[in-house]
């Protein structure tokens, strides 16, 4: 009868020892899962920060273009508006009299066309810095959110981490006194052969 006892107990706690490292390793796979998806969030994050950047570059290369095609448009007409007072100079020395005042009105219109010109190109260089740095404040922003979302996930796995493993002693120390138990009764009801 002793005997047999003692083997029905070795075998349940043998049960409980396995089912008990069944557990440990389901914890231990979805950690390892958990740690996979962190990483791929993590990265995903990353490669959104990156793209928007590229997002960026591309609109200040696009907008610098642009500045670029104002200028040399301009400089275009302001060149082609010399011509045209040079020719009608030309003109003016065959009619004086008339042709003075016609001159001189087309410079004075010149003049007020030339300055309006200078007014809108400044006007239009403030528009675009200031966009840019509007746009490049966004930007910022953004990357620091997805800084401090990645700060909290590392944070957040590190403390899963540290649970699963004080878990895992908790079920060893008690693992640990069922089987320091078992041994302790089983000692107590051998019979001593005579």
């Amino acid at each position: 009868m002793v005997g047999g006892g003692f083997g029905a107990a070795a075998v349940s706690v043998w049960d409980k020892i396995n089912d008990t490292k069944a557990d440990i390793q389901k914890v231990e796979s979805t950690v390892q899962e958990a740690k996979a998806g962190i990483y791929k969030d993590i990265s995903d994050a990353a490669r959104g920060v990156t793209q928007e950047i590229s997002g960026v570059a591309k609109d200040v290369a696009g907008v610098g273009r642009e500045i670029l095609n104002n200028r040399f448009t301009t400089e275009r007409g302001l060149c082609d508006l010399g011509y045209k007072t040079n020719s009608d100079i030309r003109d003016s020395r065959d009619q004086m009299g008339a042709g003075f005042n016609r001159v001189m009105d087309r410079l004075c219109n010149m003049e007020h066309e030339q300055q309006n010109c200078c007014c809108e190109t400044k006007g239009l260089i403030k528009e675009v810095k200031s966009d840019l740095a509007l746009q490049l404040e966004r930007c910022c922003c953004d990357i620091k959110n997805g800084q401090q979302e990645i700060k909290c996930l590392i944070e957040n796995t590190a403390k899963d981490q540290e649970i699963a493993r004080l878990n895992r002693v908790v079920d060893a120390q008690r693992d640990q006194n069922i089987i320091s138990q078992v041994v302790a009764a089983l000692k107590g009801t051998t019979t001593t052969p005579a």
